[in-house]
């Protein structure tokens, strides 16, 4: 999926209620590394990376969201966080961490953004494109249909 159609796309199905928000999506599967390995050898690109983003898809905050087992990596990640934030890069755009579950599914793209929300890491039914982290609909009848609910529900 090309960046630039990632970010084109994020921007024209927009909330005109919510700001944006980058989700970083490190909560990798158990056998791979490569998540791990960038966010403990190099926080700081990761962090660039989901800022410039944000820039491209005009949002004013960023989830980056990674298992809280992972504590060498969050540690990591925290520090780099607050020497970013303290050098001035984030120019009005706040980071957060979250951390989830250790669950493979947390990783699954809806499943990760039900854990932002508060609930069991289990995907969304949702279409294939949404109106950002907190779910958005445009009329009531959409809301009705219950589309934006977790499955376990």
């Amino acid at each position: 999926f090309p960046t630039g159609v990632k970010w084109r796309t994020v921007r024209e199905f927009a909330s005109p209620l919510l700001h944006t928000t980058v989700v970083v999506n490190a909560a990798e599967v158990a056998w791979h590394f490569k998540d791990r390995t960038i966010l403990r050898e190099n926080p700081y690109a990761v962090i660039e990376g989901a800022l410039i983003a944000a820039h491209a898809v005009d949002a004013l905050s960023i989830i980056i969201a990674t298992k809280a087992v992972y504590t060498t990596e969050l540690a990591v990640l925290r520090r780099a966080v607050d020497e970013v934030a303290a050098a001035g890069w984030c120019a009005g755009v706040t980071i957060q961490i979250v951390e989830g579950p250790p669950s493979y599914l947390f990783g699954e793209e809806t499943a990760l953004l039900e854990v932002i929300d508060g609930r069991p890491p289990f995907p969304r039914i949702a279409p294939p494109f949404r109106h950002g982290v907190v779910e958005v609909v445009p009329t009531a009848a959409d809301a009705a249909s219950g589309s934006g609910q977790a499955a376990s529900v």
